[in-house]
């Protein structure tokens, strides 16, 4: 069911206000399906993957994913924080977003900034994470195909009207500094909780790095 809403949320077309509340409708949806398939324990921690848009944090989300009895979960205040900010990336992770599954095996992938507060309250509940970064051209280049064949995305209207060129162009222009400021905050402030992964990395050597974010989430 949860694949179904979001590849109909894919044919249609931008519809304004009325996209917006069918994609955090979705979303809302999604978190309560995903929910009620979480194993759950007082004695388990979620994992978080904290990455920069189309630097390849699905794929990652879905591999840990597929460890046994663990599965996805996104909380819905993420598509609620893009409708009002714009950017996923200024979606912050609060401790009450995750709360039903505080204790489970839930594998949650956000495009979260660095925040103190945010890293403070991991530390607290002794939640290991993971920080997935990629190199920027080529998240640029992902990001170009992705919008150009998704309608509802902000972009879409833009960049559909410009040459593959114009377009990244004004991608880097839009998203340059943010993106690496991304990085630099993550990397300059990442504790002992946490583990930087480099995407050209997993996927030059997929085992290898794999098994080192098994090692870091205590995982056997």
């Amino acid at each position: 069911m949860i694949n179904w809403l979001f590849k109909i949320g894919l044919l249609l077309p931008n519809l304004g206000l009325l996209t917006s509340i069918f994609k955090l409708i979705a979303a809302r949806i999604r978190s309560i399906i995903q929910l009620i398939n979480l194993k759950k324990s007082q004695d388990i921690s979620p994992i978080i993957i904290f990455a920069l848009p189309k630097s390849g944090s699905t794929w990652l989300e879905k591999m840990l994913a597929d460890i046994p009895e663990y599965s996805e979960y996104m909380p819905w205040q993420a598509a609620l924080s893009e409708l009002i900010h714009g950017a996923s990336t200024d979606y912050k992770l609060k401790r009450n977003h995750i709360l039903p599954v505080l204790n489970s095996k839930a594998v949650i992938k956000v495009h979260s900034s660095f925040d103190k507060e945010t890293q403070k309250w991991l530390i607290n509940e002794n939640i290991k994470y993971l920080v997935l970064t990629r190199d920027i051209e080529e998240e640029f280049e992902s990001h170009y195909h992705y919008v150009t064949k998704t309608s509802f995305h902000p972009d879409y209207k833009r960049l559909c009207k410009m040459t593959k060129i114009e377009a990244m162009e004004w991608i880097k222009r839009r998203y340059s500094n943010d993106f690496a400021r991304w990085v630099d905050n993550w990397s300059a402030n990442i504790s002992r909780f946490g583990v930087l992964i480099d995407y050209q990395e997993l996927i030059n050597d997929t085992k290898g790095v794999f098994n080192k974010i098994l090692r870091h989430l205590e995982i056997e």
